[in-house]
């Protein structure tokens, strides 16, 4: 995945759903593919998961997440293909909101990372949830720069 205006390039990762969630705190500087989610491209709702902070570490993948604006771009490369993304918007939901990662009808990308730490509870309570629809797919070939 590559986000230019947050200057992010790094590696996703399949993380399959349990049944309950996606167990991606092994994770530091991947994002997650959430299993049961859709394939990119394929028409449907594909979500991706990654920290904002890594205990130990740093700053996580999606430290950035939010200062992602409306219309900018988000490239997700496959073996294949290379999907481009425009952001259509951003939101705040609860921690326990799994809605985000339903189907959609149309392609299009979910990016989710935590917010609103608690220095109480040493947890965040909220989830920052960016949506972005599929512009433009494009075949990688071999010796082909994207």
């Amino acid at each position: 995945i590559v986000i230019p205006s947050i200057s992010l390039d790094t590696i996703v990762k399949y993380v399959p759903f349990d049944g309950d969630t996606w167990l991606i705190n092994g994770l530091q500087h991947e994002v997650a593919w959430m299993g049961n989610t859709s394939w990119p491209g394929l028409g449907g709702n594909t979500a991706l998961a990654g920290h904002v902070t890594v205990a130990g570490v740093g700053d996580g993948p999606f430290r950035h997440l939010d200062e992602l604006l409306a219309g900018e771009v988000v490239v997700l490369y496959t073996e294949k293909y290379m999907y481009s993304y425009n952001v259509r918007e951003r939101r705040i939901t609860d921690d326990g909101d799994m809605s985000v990662t339903l189907a959609s009808d149309n392609p299009q990308i979910t990016l989710i990372t935590c917010t609103d730490w608690d220095k109480d509870t040493q947890s965040y309570l909220k989830r920052l949830v960016v949506f972005a629809d599929l512009i433009r797919t494009e075949p990688i070939t071999q010796g082909s720069i994207p």
